[in-house]
């Protein structure tokens, strides 16, 4: 099970939204997300992850 699957990433958004008040607050505030993949798995981890741990 990858992150990366539109699937999963949909049930974990309908998890967040069901069971963490908090979040589910902040994804109606945002709104929809468009899920779109435009590189591969690896290019996508090692664009995203790098962006977490810079200030």
């Amino acid at each position: 099970m990858l992150l990366i699957d539109k699937k999963v990433w949909t049930k974990g958004v309908a998890h967040l939204k069901k069971n963490d008040k908090v979040m589910a607050r902040i994804i109606r505030k945002i709104g929809s997300v468009e899920f779109k993949i435009e590189d591969g798995p690896l290019e996508t981890v090692s664009t995203f992850v790098p962006s977490e741990f810079l200030p």
